[in-house]
């Protein structure tokens, strides 16, 4: 996710949640860095990946939501969720709660992105498409 704040100051995260969910998602771990489309040379964004942030390339425990700059409004920070779900289970989430801060005010703001994690060895097992499916129907 690349997000970015319309505040003049830099935002820090301070919590992140599933809403909408169905079964069980754990948010593991929360990092940002600066948008990687942005760099020179241009850096790989995490995407999907399995193992930790930091195995994927977000190494700073960074939490910070950069602004926006009229002069570039593309500006902003990649935020990536290290995700868990217990064992054998299939999940998924309609969105994202976070909980924002300037040091002085705080804000919650939901993020409607969706995502399906399913322990079957494919997305074709009848419980995994059935669970796609369901989340795939707008609400």
């Amino acid at each position: 996710m690349i997000l970015c704040s319309e505040s003049p100051e830099p935002l820090r995260i301070t919590s992140v949640s599933a809403v909408g969910t169905t079964g069980k998602i754990t948010v593991v771990d929360v990092r940002t860095r600066s948008n990687p489309f942005l760099e020179k040379p241009v850096q790989k964004a995490v995407g999907v990946s399995y193992g930790s942030l930091a195995s994927a390339g977000m190494m700073a425990h960074s939490r910070t939501i950069l602004p926006c700059r009229s002069s570039n409004p593309a500006a902003g920070s990649e935020v990536a969720l290290e995700l868990s779900v217990p064992s054998g289970t299939n999940s998924a989430t309609r969105g994202w709660r976070f909980t924002v801060t300037d040091g002085q005010h705080t804000s919650t703001v939901t993020y409607p992105l969706g995502v399906v994690l399913c322990s079957t060895p494919t997305m074709k097992e009848p419980a995994c498409a059935a669970l796609w499916k369901s989340y795939a129907e707008p609400s």
